[in-house]
C-alpha cells in the first residue's frame, strides 16, 4: 500500500505539471499578479534546500540586488524551488551555487499580459542560478531542455511560468561543468 501510494503521489504530480504547463503555454491561467518580495522567497527556498545540499557539501551563496517583482506567489515559489532543486540536483559535491541578482532593461516580452509595443523597453529582475556540474554538458544538450518533455535526467522545464510572468529564460553552459540558467521576470 505504501508503495501504491507513493506511486500515485508521484503521477498526481506529474499530472499536475502537465496541467500547469498546458494551461499556461494556452494562456488558459489566470494568476492573481501581486508584488512579490524575491530576497524574501528565494531565501524561503534557499533554506528548503539547504539541509539536502549539506549532505554533499553544497553551499548557496547569494549576491547582487533583489527587488520586488510582479507576478504569481505560489507560481514563482514553485519556479524558484525547481531552478534551486535541479541546481542542487546536478551540482557537483562540495561546491557552491552562485544565485545572482541585478536589474536590466530589455525589450517587453511579447505577451497577453502586458498591454504595450514590443518595442517598450521595461526594467526587470534578473537571477542567475549557476553551479558546477558533476559531469560535462554540451550547448546542444542545454538547448534540447526548452523542449516540452525532453528530460536530462529529471531536469524540469519551467519556461512557461517564466512565459506566463512575461519574463524570459536563457540556460548556457560554460567550459562544459559550468551551467547557468537565467531567468528575466518583471519589477513591480
Amino acid at each position: 500500500l505504501h508503495h501504491q501510494h507513493d506511486t500515485l503521489a508521484q503521477l498526481s504530480s506529474l499530472i499536475n505539471n502537465m496541467l500547469l504547463l498546458a494551461k499556461t503555454q494556452k494562456g488558459l491561467i489566470h494568476s492573481q499578479f501581486n508584488r512579490v518580495d524575491s530576497d524574501l522567497l528565494l531565501t524561503k527556498m534557499m533554506e528548503y534546500y539547504e539541509w539536502i545540499a549539506e549532505d554533499r557539501a553544497i553551499t548557496f551563496k547569494k549576491t547582487g540586488d533583489f527587488k520586488t517583482i510582479l507576478g504569481d506567489a505560489s507560481l514563482l515559489q514553485r519556479l524558484f524551488a525547481n531552478l534551486i532543486a535541479n541546481a542542487v540536483y546536478y551540482a557537483a559535491s562540495d561546491s557552491i551555487i552562485h544565485i545572482n541578482g541585478k536589474i536590466v532593461t530589455d525589450k517587453v516580452a511579447e505577451n497577453r499580459q502586458v498591454l504595450s509595443s514590443s518595442g517598450m523597453l521595461a526594467s526587470y529582475l534578473q537571477i542567475s542560478f549557476t553551479n558546477r556540474l558533476t559531469a560535462p554538458m554540451t550547448q546542444a544538450e542545454v538547448d534540447k531542455l526548452s523542449g516540452r518533455f525532453y528530460r536530462h535526467h529529471k531536469t524540469l522545464s519551467m519556461h512557461a511560468v517564466v512565459n506566463d510572468h512575461n519574463g524570459k529564460i536563457a540556460i548556457t553552459v560554460k567550459d562544459g561543468y559550468y551551467f547557468e540558467v537565467s531567468i528575466k521576470l518583471l519589477l513591480a
